[in-house]
């Protein structure tokens, strides 16, 4: 599962996915988080923007874009890092005051690092940091180093078990209530659904701000997941295409029912439709440069000025990192 917010262009709300910025070796397949900017995307628009998608080498035109390999990968390397620019100037716009889902792996410490430098947040004024985790948790310590890093200040939620378990059944309470009024088609949040969710709900609860932004997204299209690692050809993008839909059908709508439940207005910048769409001039291979997950937006994350330790970072996706897994694993 994974959080999103759409940059800028705020279509209607729809469904939610799943937030974390996560290591993909610390992530089984099937139901996933991350962290993205763009509120209320659609997730038929955005699979549907994926299938056009040129397939390696072909040379077919992207939507509305030019030829996959008609411009040298600096050049689009830089492309790349304007429209990540553009698409969170458009999740941010009209806010004075942003809270970012704050992990301190790649996708987070990403937009935090650009979030300082556009000129209404400049330095970090009115950009706040949202961390949760158990006490000793992964999150809390990488969240610390990764501000430090960054130069700015973020809140902390250190939570309990009990918390973790109350928020997990106001998760599941809000998806009852979906399914009495015939507005829910995907089953109940069970298993990792539901600790993603979870984890979700309790970081929206920590952000201090109304308008929110999260990662997800960056997983499914930036190929940060394990299982994407042996996969190749017409089956890599067979699974690239299922997890897009799965994120834009159910998980991204679960998050957004459970922002709108906290009146946050929470928004994936990786999500929003116009990066997604220009994406599509990078062949899927691409997206992992030199086979390392993710290591397409590392790349653009550096020439960006991210410091080299967070580009590279690996984490734990969310459930994990937090120490939500444990707690609900044993209950």
């Amino acid at each position: 599962m994974r959080p999103t917010t759409i940059q800028g262009t705020h279509l209607p709300q729809p469904p939610a996915p799943r937030p974390h910025d996560g290591d993909p070796a610390d992530r089984p397949a099937g139901p996933r988080t991350s962290s993205s900017g763009t509120s209320g995307t659609n997730a038929r628009v955005i699979a549907r923007e994926a299938s056009v998608a040129p397939t390696q080498g072909s040379g077919e035109r992207g939507p509305r874009e030019g030829r996959a390999t008609s411009r040298p990968p600096e050049a689009l390397l830089a492309d790349l890092g304007q429209w990540t620019t553009a698409s969170l100037e458009r999740a941010v716009a009209g806010a004075s005051s942003v809270s970012v889902l704050f992990s301190g792996g790649l996708d987070s410490a990403l937009l935090a690092h650009l979030l300082r430098k556009l000129p209404a947040f400049e330095g970090g004024r009115g950009l706040e940091l949202a961390t949760i985790g158990l006490a000793g948790s992964a999150d809390l310590a990488q969240a610390a180093s990764a501000a430090e890093a960054l130069g700015l200040k973020f809140h902390a939620r250190t939570i309990t078990p009990e918390q973790v378990r109350a928020a997990a059944r106001s998760v599941e309470e809000t998806e009852r209530s979906q399914a009495a009024h015939g507005q829910l088609t995907p089953p109940p949040p069970q298993g990792m659904r539901l600790e993603v969710l979870t984890g979700l709900r309790l970081a929206l609860e920590a952000a201090p701000t109304t308008r929110v932004l999260c990662g997800q997204g960056a997983d499914e299209l930036f190929l940060g997941y394990a299982h994407f690692l042996p996969l190749r050809g017409e089956r890599l993008e067979l699974r690239y295409r299922e997890d897009l839909a799965q994120l834009q059908g159910t998980d991204w709508p679960a998050t957004q029912r459970i922002a709108a439940a906290l009146a946050k207005d929470l928004r994936a910048p990786y999500l929003d439709p116009e990066l997604v769409r220009k994406l599509a001039a990078f062949p899927l291979e691409s997206r992992r440069r030199g086979g390392v997950p993710k290591g397409l937006l590392r790349e653009v994350a550096t020439s960006l000025g991210l410091p080299t330790e967070l580009a590279q970072r690996r984490k734990k996706a969310l459930q994990y990192g937090s120490g939500i897994h444990s707690v609900l694993s044993r209950t």
